[in-house]
């Protein structure tokens, strides 16, 4: 609940810190009297001035969902959260995770269960829709609608792990919310990611420049501790072939019924589809 993580909150125009308006916990004010109303979801949405993409639609929040409740990405998920204990391992106190682009939580949840208990989780997405997921994640989760390319609506050095999972980044406000020794973990597809769907023209292709730009942004903060391949195959259906593009950013490109044509001829093969992805962990070069 947000009533978990309103002591690492702060204004994302001004960086002053948040605290309740008053005991019925419905509004978050700044110490100059600036004002947030919480959802009646759970969420806050602490802009600083407006948002610089739209996020993900309800539609396409809604297939995420129930793509990954049928755990054909739990490899991936598995993966994440091992590496992601193994680097908190040494963490005194309770630790304080910052999920950046967390869109429905799923990852979010797989981290919760491999870190230690009490951990602070910190849900963030620009996405409404996403948002109102991320209020119902258990334990001490605050979920808020947050703009990653903003300044981040969270207080300097709070953080000891913050995650990007298939997320954009913003390099310059991981490394000022981590405390020193802090952990930066980024999951990106790599240009193996859903070869067989790239190859039939529904899914978008991987930029070969991406890991390069992804090293450049970070080198100024970060140094790189641990890169790790994950890799699985899948034998989807054709609705699960549907839902992979439609949740994410191939949906903008294919026309509905093209794409379904496409999943039902690519199912009735059993055709497998290969995935491919990165996870790599940064740590604070001050530290």
């Amino acid at each position: 609940m947000l009533n978990d993580v309103v002591t690492y909150l702060a204004d994302p125009l001004t960086g002053e810190p948040l605290s309740w308006r008053s005991d019925a916990q419905r509004t978050l004010i700044t110490p100059s009297g600036r004002c947030y109303d919480v959802a009646k979801q759970g969420f806050v949405t602490l802009f600083g001035s407006g948002r610089s993409f739209p996020g993900d639609t309800a539609h396409m929040v809604m297939n995420r969902a129930a793509f990954l409740a049928s755990g054909l990405y739990e490899p991936l998920a598995n993966r994440i959260a091992t590496v992601a204990a193994a680097q908190l391992i040494d963490i005194t106190g309770q630790p304080v995770l910052v999920d950046m682009g967390a869109g429905t939580g799923y990852y979010t949840q797989a981290l919760q269960n491999a870190l230690p208990e009490g951990t602070v989780t910190i849900a963030a997405d620009i996405s409404a829709p996403a948002a109102k997921r991320l209020a119902k994640l258990p334990g001490t989760t605050g979920a808020l609608v947050a703009d990653v390319w903003q300044r981040w609506p969270l207080q300097d050095a709070c953080a000891d792990l913050v995650t990007h999972i298939f997320a954009p980044r913003n390099s310059a406000e991981a490394a000022r919310v981590l405390r020193p020794g802090g952990i930066l973990l980024i999951a990106t597809p790599t240009q193996a990611h859903l070869r067989e769907l790239v190859a039939a023209g529904i899914a978008v292709h991987v930029d070969e420049q991406k890991t390069a730009r992804l090293q450049r942004g970070l080198a100024a903060d970060f140094v790189e501790t641990i890169c790790e391949r994950c890799e699985w195959v899948l034998t989807p259906t054709s609705q699960q072939i549907e839902q992979i593009i439609t949740m994410g950013p191939s949906s903008y490109h294919n026309d509905a019924a093209c794409l379904s044509l496409i999943a039902e001829n690519l199912a009735s093969t059993a055709h497998q589809v290969h995935c491919s992805v990165e996870v790599r962990c940064y740590q604070r070069k001050d530290s």
